[in-house]
């Protein structure tokens, strides 16, 4: 079974909400309880899941865009338009 951020905060001897603001930088946290909680995330090989980051965040890093037959994006004006827009995206941190 995956280890879950439960099972650090556990281990660490914090609440789960520690862990996630350790995780995510959100707050400020003491330098040595930072340091429990990445030795005890280390101890564990824990990874964050990408799905449940994805959907408490609202993000998930994807892109896509549905294309007709007739579209302007199977041109080649459309082509280079996409591209462009995707890698202003992806600067941007989207």
């Amino acid at each position: 079974m995956a280890v879950t951020i439960v099972d650090v905060a556990k281990l660490a001897g914090v609440s789960r909400s520690t862990v996630s603001y350790v995780l995510s930088g959100a707050r400020s946290i003491s330098p040595e309880t930072r340091q429990r909680v990445e030795q005890a995330i280390a101890e564990l090989q824990y990874r964050p899941h990408a799905g449940a980051r994805s959907i408490r965040s609202g993000r998930n890093g994807v892109i896509a865009k549905g294309v007709g037959a007739s579209s302007f994006a199977l041109t080649a004006d459309g082509v280079v338009w996409w591209d462009d827009a995707v890698r202003r995206l992806q600067k941007s941190s989207f």
